[in-house]
Parts: C-alpha cells; sequence; structure tokens
C-alpha cells in the first residue's frame, strides 16, 4: 500500500509543479494555492479512512499517517484551513467519483468572515461567499481549538 500512496503523492507533486507551468507561463495565483491545499487535505483524509476504515475525528489520527500526504497536515497544523472531524466521506476512491454533496468538510480559515475555497464531503472544492458558507451544512464536528503544535 506504501507503493500507492507513492505514487499518489508524486502525482500530487507533478500536478502542483505543472499547475504553474500552463500556457501564461505566470505565477500560481492565490486561488491555486488554496485549492492544492485543501486538496492536500482531502488526500489526507481519504487515505486516512481508507486505510482504518473509519473516518479521522481528530489531527491526532491524521498523523499517525502524515507520511502519506504530509503537505495536507501543515496548513491543519498552523490553522490555515479548518476541518469538520469524524465526517464519511462520499466515496474512498483516489477520484472524487461519489454523490455530490452540500456538506462542507473543511475551509480556509477566512472563509466564514470573507468567503473563498471550501472542501466538500465529497471532496470537490468549491468557492462560497461568507453568506453561503453560514448557510451550507456542515460534516461533522469543529474541534474548537488553537492550532496544534506539531510533536517532536
Amino acid at each position: 500500500m506504501s507503493a500507492r500512496f507513492a505514487i499518489v503523492s508524486v502525482s500530487l507533486l507533478m500536478t502542483m509543479v505543472c499547475v504553474g507551468c500552463g500556457g501564461s507561463g505566470g505565477p500560481v495565483t492565490q486561488e491555486l494555492a488554496v485549492e492544492s491545499r485543501l486538496g492536500e487535505v482531502a488526500e489526507l483524509y481519504r487515505s486516512y479512512a481508507a486505510t482504518t476504515k473509519k473516518a479521522p475525528k481528530s489531527l491526532a489520527d491524521l498523523r499517525t499517517i502524515e507520511n502519506v500526504a504530509p503537505s495536507g497536515l501543515t496548513p491543519l497544523v498552523t490553522g490555515e484551513v479548518i476541518v469538520f472531524w469524524g465526517a464519511e466521506l462520499t466515496s474512498l476512491g483516489e477520484e472524487p467519483t461519489g454523490p455530490e454533496s452540500d456538506k462542507v468538510l473543511a475551509y480556509e480559515k477566512d472563509v466564514p468572515q470573507k468567503g473563498g475555497q471550501v472542501l466538500m464531503l465529497d471532496r470537490r472544492i468549491k468557492t462560497m461567499s461568507a453568506e453561503e458558507f453560514a448557510a451550507a451544512p456542515k460534516a461533522g464536528t469543529l474541534e474548537e481549538a488553537t492550532p496544534a503544535k506539531k510533536k517532536g
């Protein structure tokens, strides 16, 4: 299974590198950077659920497999991305092919005030206004805590 995770990690890295290789030749935009962060969080969440056959209930759960998508753990540790814990994903396949969901799984920290990109329970990324986010159903529970410090 670790070979599959290595392939997924390399694929995600290549995708991130190639994002800047498009026809415009311009730098990676803030929107693409957020999308990449949310995608990494989605992969880490999915990998945990696929490996353990249960949804992660806290950051500590994801730390147990952080080598699968280490860049997915960083925005959670720093508080850049907030997760609603304990939600069962609509699909555990490598690509988000399950039924679409209207429930928010994770979001960048400023979304409640400013709007922005959110990660849905089906692992698709969607842009919402602050009002849309407030009205959207949430997928799990919010762990009210300051960003966790990395064990070391």
